[in-house]
């Protein structure tokens, strides 16, 4: 009788694993790919953590996909680890997907997929417009959403600015970033930033009770809007008054950005046309076509946590 216990098998998957290494096989996954809509479907690699935005981007992805009646074969990697973003562009390539749409918040991992042969049928979705892409990006511009943001504090009569950007690691901080100098230095103003190197409300009240203990600036333009949040319920617990001592700028509009006190004047990123345009550019390559990259404006929602009276 075999021996099928967990460890055997798992040994077994190992071996085989190993000798597909070896020789450089890539399994067809063909026949299963029959059970999702053959040779129709769409690749959808995601790289990074399922955010506010990019769970808005890929819930839009799929209602566009359903809408061109397309399948789609979902897989995730490690976006930088290059052996975890192989392994799972050569599971697509075994499903013979028609398109893979790449989901990613660096650079890195756009370049590594272009690599392995995705090049010609590749569509990335990230942040802002990386330098010289080797395959169309489809993107927010987040340079402008920072200016529109930086802009709107000056324009209220705030000269002493603090960014408080996330990950810089991350496309969408490094640019906004970028961006924020500029005005800045357009309009005659020292720029200042606090990197976090996170997303998160606890990174925003860190950084509000650092500022309190020390040096408070006129305003705020906070990396996201969690940030944003920790800063300002920090403020308030302190008995800070936002925007009489403080004006605050966050970016995403995340639904509960609109119902805080005050109100949180924000960048708003519009991910459902993000979806739907990156659908579009898979539709062009699928076709023949040569679709040219793409970036979505950003807006501006003024709301009371900026307005100074």
């Amino acid at each position: 009788m075999l021996n099928d216990s967990p460890l055997v098998r798992a040994e077994t998957r190992a071996k085989v694993l190993a000798a597909v290494e070896t020789v450089g096989y890539e399994p067809n996954l063909a026949a299963r790919a029959l059970a999702v809509g053959g040779s129709r479907a769409v690749g959808i690699l995601l790289t990074t953590h399922l955010t506010h935005g990019m769970s808005a981007t890929f819930t839009a992805l799929v209602g566009a996909l359903k809408d061109h009646n397309r399948p789609f074969v979902l897989d995730t990697a490690v976006e930088n680890d290059e052996e975890s973003l192989r392994a799972a562009l050569a599971r697509l390539r075994g499903y013979s997907v028609q398109a893979t749409i790449l989901l990613a918040q660096r650079v890195e991992a756009v370049a590594i997929a272009s690599q392995q042969g995705h090049g010609n049928k590749l569509i990335s979705v990230i942040a802002g417009h990386p330098d010289s892409p080797s395959s169309p990006i489809v993107a927010i511009d987040q340079a402008l959403g920072a200016r529109l943001a930086t802009e709107h504090l000056i324009e209220q009569g705030y000269r002493d600015l603090l960014h408080v950007p996330g990950d810089l690691e991350w496309q969408d901080a490094s640019e906004r970033l970028s961006s924020y100098i500029n005005v800045c230095h357009e309009a005659g103003i020292q720029p200042s930033w606090v990197p976090t190197n996170s997303w998160g409300a606890e990174a925003g009240a860190a950084v509000a009770e650092e500022l309190i203990a020390g040096h408070l600036p006129d305003a705020v333009l906070a990396g996201n809007d969690d940030i944003a949040i920790g800063m300002c319920h920090t403020f308030l617990a302190h008995g800070l008054k936002i925007p009489d001592d403080i004006g605050i700028v966050g970016f995403d509009d995340i639904p509960q950005a609109r119902w805080m006190t005050p109100s949180l004047t924000t960048v708003v990123q519009d991910f459902e046309a993000l979806g739907h345009q990156a659908v579009e550019a898979a539709e062009s390559l699928i076709a023949g076509q040569a679709p040219r990259s793409c970036q979505i404006s950003p807006t501006l929602a003024v709301r009371d946590s900026s307005l100074r009276r």
